[in-house]
């Protein structure tokens, strides 16, 4: 069995707050999930901007900050 990613922990975490003794059940609503993406966006995008910025200080070309942003992405997923 595969461990949950950060997707997944972070949506049962909110779950998780919303859980409340004797409730069946409860759901993230729509406005909760936009928040979770939204913020989930902005951190991509400070990711983005990061190996941007690393690009310009060590003159690295296209592919090197293509297999640096693939390989952050994947170390935010775990």
């Amino acid at each position: 069995m595969k461990k949950p990613d950060r997707f997944e922990r972070t949506v049962l975490a909110e779950l998780k707050k919303q859980d409340m003794p004797g409730s069946p059940g409860i759901w993230l609503n729509a406005p909760d999930i936009v928040k979770l993406l939204r913020r989930e966006h902005r951190a991509v995008v400070r990711l983005v901007r990061k190996v941007r910025d690393w690009q310009v200080e060590q003159l690295a070309d296209n592919e090197d900050v293509a297999t640096v942003i693939l390989k952050e992405l994947e170390q935010r997923a775990k």
